[in-house]
């Protein structure tokens, strides 16, 4: 280990911290991705109940978000909550729309502490927020005084990933 490395045979020897800024700059092309290469493999039981992988391409990413922001009318002033993780199909896909049309979002530790959502809609001036059924019962649980202050300040509210209520819509 040691003595390869003293040698020059690791491709990339150390390099103490005051040293970067004496590197030479290092050239790379760089562009987009082909928009028919592989984006994502999302594991789902979909509306089957069976267990698939569905292949997603960067034209079917791209598609998505655009179509979304159109029916929703994102614009690069929105500020969206989200407390939905990002490694959920829905939380990845609002990320996507939200960096698409130049929005914001603020990213919340899921609905089980509904105040740091409040405080996260207040403190962001948040003109939308995002969430699941399960997440927007709780949030209900408040009544007016909860989503209240903010009904003249919300856009809009996009629901997700499964059925809500009638009672709760």
């Amino acid at each position: 280990g040691a003595d390869a490395n003293a040698q020059g045979a690791l491709p990339c020897p150390l390099k103490a911290i005051d040293e970067l800024d004496r590197l030479p700059a290092q050239q790379r092309a760089f562009g987009p991705p082909a928009l028919e290469s592989l984006a994502d493999l999302v594991f789902t039981t979909g509306t089957t109940g069976r267990p698939k992988g569905v292949p997603l391409t960067h034209r079917n990413v791209a598609a998505a978000a655009t179509h979304i922001n159109t029916v929703i009318g994102t614009t690069e002033g929105d500020v969206e909550v989200v407390p939905i993780p990002l490694y959920h199909s829905f939380g990845l896909g609002r990320l996507r729309c939200a960096l698409s049309a130049g929005a914001t979002i603020v990213l919340v530790q899921g609905f089980r502490l509904p105040g740091e959502i409040f405080l996260a809609l207040e403190r962001h001036a948040a003109t939308a927020l995002v969430g699941v059924p399960a997440g927007f019962a709780v949030l209900l649980r408040f009544g007016e005084r909860g989503l209240g202050p903010f009904a003249d300040r919300l856009r809009y509210i996009e629901i997700g990933s499964a059925p809500m209520p009638l009672e709760h819509k």
